[in-house]
């Protein structure tokens, strides 16, 4: 991913986490992305990964980090 297209992500997940709207799985989406994980809609071999696979490790990220500056 570049640069530019990994500090959009935190942008928005910081902007997401200010207005509150946490709740959604395209936060999440930002959110694992932000965090260095990679993009989990592109997770496995097929094109039908699905956010669901990476929740475990969302919900222990969720609490435990705040995002890079």
């Amino acid at each position: 991913m570049e640069h530019d297209e990994l500090n959009n992500w935190r942008k928005l997940a910081a902007e997401l986490e200010a207005s509150g709207e946490t709740e959604s799985k395209f936060y999440e989406r930002a959110k694992m992305i932000a965090l260095g994980y990679p993009d989990p809609l592109t997770l496995g071999d097929s094109n039908d990964s699905t956010l669901d696979e990476v929740q475990e490790p969302f919900e222990q990220l969720k609490t435990s980090k705040t995002l890079p500056r």
